[in-house]
């Protein structure tokens, strides 16, 4: 690994007005596609599905005790079970309820829509990277319109955040294979351990970092060298991650 030089990762956040303006239009819209069918509904009524509403649970339990609810509160029948799931998305939507006095049901139906419709700008990122300002346009407008993917980005799921991920990271590696540092390698390891305490579907993103590592390797954008660093911020993101999943084994 070398140290930062030319554009570095500063530069994949700069934008010039007009993609400012396609960002911030595209994130209007989705915010609209989210949030005003659910106007008409009670905000108590969020999407009928159990983890949805299992993590209403974990986050009531949150912001009752301020602890995490040990044992799992869906295995209680069966005795002690450790809380293996991801606390990050419970412990933000009980400090949210908490700082705007709202339940945590509305919080879900109300708030969390301007969260999620953040989560196709990341292919922007990725596809000016890869291509051009065109191509990142074209694929941003297409994922944010696809209903399966507004559906999947509208119902609290945290895995809307490793949506958003993937794409920013694979240009965040995508640059670090042309000019290396370690603290490209420090900040995708940061990002991927924050993502991890969040959602399981974590390891998703690492398996689609190390397919691209592969490609970048053998199309000859990297060496060897792109595993190593690759081998390091996964072993980050679990050090990050491990306060939580360690003790529970």
């Amino acid at each position: 690994m070398g140290s930062t030089g030319g554009r570095g990762l500063r530069d994949l956040f700069r934008f010039n007005r007009l993609e400012m303006a396609f960002l911030i239009a595209v994130y209007a819209v989705g915010v609209a596609l989210r949030l005003i069918p659910k106007l008409s509904i009670d905000p108590h009524l969020p999407a009928f599905m159990a983890d949805v509403w299992y993590r209403i649970c974990m986050a009531q339990y949150i912001l009752d005790h301020w602890a995490l609810p040990e044992p799992d509160i869906r295995y209680a029948p069966y005795g002690y079970v450790p809380m293996w799931y991801p606390p990050g998305s419970p412990f933000l939507l009980a400090l949210a309820a908490r700082l705007t006095g709202l339940d945590i049901p509305t919080v879900v139906t109300r708030l969390v829509p301007f969260v999620e419709a953040l989560s196709p700008l990341s292919l922007y990122v990725l596809g000016r990277e890869m291509y051009d300002r065109w191509v990142g346009a074209a694929a941003t407008l297409i994922l944010a319109l696809t209903p399966n993917f507004v559906y999947f980005t509208g119902i609290a799921d945290p895995q809307s955040l490793t949506m958003f991920m993937i794409p920013l990271l694979l240009a965040m590696w995508y640059r670090h294979a042309s000019e290396p540092s370690r603290r490209n390698v420090l900040l995708v390891g940061l990002l991927m351990g924050l993502n991890f305490l969040f959602h399981l579907s974590y390891f998703l993103e690492a398996l689609d970092l190390i397919m691209f590592s592969l490609g970048l390797y053998l199309q000859g954008r990297a060496g060897r060298w792109i595993f190593r660093d690759l081998l390091a911020v996964i072993g980050l993101s679990q050090l990050i991650a491990a306060p939580w999943w360690l003790p529970r084994n």
